[in-house]
């Protein structure tokens, strides 16, 4: 969580992250997943991925992922799926550029949504360009400044209609067991408060709350849950919003190569009706 070796500041995209992988990764109630991962080419620099999944009474599904690094300089991660469908993003890392950082990243045949993207970092300050890569393009502008572990950022999006089509702002303070966030988004309509602490690195045990109010309709909504890491394969997961809603996840890793998950949705509010299951189980061969 602390920046440790990172002398920038996060850019506005990257705040809340412990937040969001404590609270909504993992937590997913509709999918019954079975997916095993093969890597069948694994030569210096250039890893093959194979996977092949079934999502309940839905058609199997399948990917073949090619991961690639060049003397640490150039990066490419491209992936073509069982839907013809290719997506990927290629990458010029910090030591190639500088001070800089290139990513393009391009999916087919629905290219509207690829885009390019220029980071600029430097140690107090880091600045982020994207455009889309289609007929309309889409640009957005996003700037951080920081210093011990207190960060301000801002996005701007720039659309054919308007010239404020993003406007976001940020503030954050990362500290070693601690992240506390508040985000201005939707043009100053939406204010959201998240605050994450590790309670105990030694057992893995953390928790997060996040607060969320719409300015214009008065409405809010709460979020809060907690993590625990029983052993170095097993973690349990829990949260809790403002409807009554509880989640829970355990992620049970039988070996290195084996991970089980089991996701439940419960509505607290309506015991009467039955609860959502969901699990997954990955193989790495």
């Amino acid at each position: 969580m602390e920046k440790g070796t990172r002398k920038w500041p996060f850019l506005l995209h990257e705040f809340t992250e412990e937040t969001k992988d404590l609270l909504i990764t993992g937590h997913d109630c509709e999918s019954r997943m079975f997916r095993v991962s093969t890597c069948p080419v694994a030569v210096p620099g250039l890893t093959l991925i194979s996977t092949a999944s079934k999502n309940g009474a839905k058609e199997s599904s399948g990917a073949v992922r090619a991961l690639y690094k060049y003397n640490k300089h150039i990066g490419a991660d491209i992936q073509f799926d069982s839907m013809s469908q290719i997506s990927g993003n290629l990458t010029l890392n910090k030591q190639f550029l500088q001070s800089g950082i290139a990513q393009v990243t391009f999916r087919f045949p629905h290219y509207t949504s690829s885009k390019l993207n220029v980071v600029y970092l430097l140690r107090h300050a880091a600045f982020s360009m994207s455009t889309a890569l289609h007929r309309f393009p889409k640009f957005g502008l996003s700037t951080s400044i920081g210093s011990s572990g207190i960060d301000f950022g801002m996005e701007l999006g720039i659309t054919k209609t308007s010239f404020f089509g993003v406007l976001n702002a940020g503030l954050q303070v990362t500290k070693p067991s601690y992240q506390a966030t508040i985000l201005l988004t939707n043009k100053g309509d939406m204010l959201k408060a998240s605050y994450f602490h590790n309670l105990s690195k030694a057992k893995n045990i953390s928790a997060a709350i996040e607060m969320s109010r719409c300015l214009l309709t008065k409405e809010n909504t709460f979020l809060a849950g907690g993590s625990w890491g029983i052993d170095h394969l097993t973690v349990v997961k829990a949260k809790v919003d403002n409807h009554g809603k509880l989640n829970t996840l355990l992620q049970l890793g039988i070996s290195k190569k084996v991970l089980l998950s089991i996701s439940g949705g419960f509505d607290i509010k309506a015991m009467d009706r039955k609860p959502e299951i969901g699990f997954g189980i990955t193989l790495k061969l």
